[in-house]
């Protein structure tokens, strides 16, 4: 059971990683850098 939550999560962090760079990627990294800079 745990270890398959697990899996999941880890799968899933990955895909919604990979989207928000795909799509918002510029954009996601313009506002990342404008908060630390």
């Amino acid at each position: 059971m745990r270890k398959k939550a697990g899996i999941i999560l880890g799968a899933g962090l990955v895909i919604g990683i990979t989207l928000l760079k795909l799509q918002t990627g510029s954009f996601l990294w313009n506002f990342i850098s404008g908060l630390w800079g």
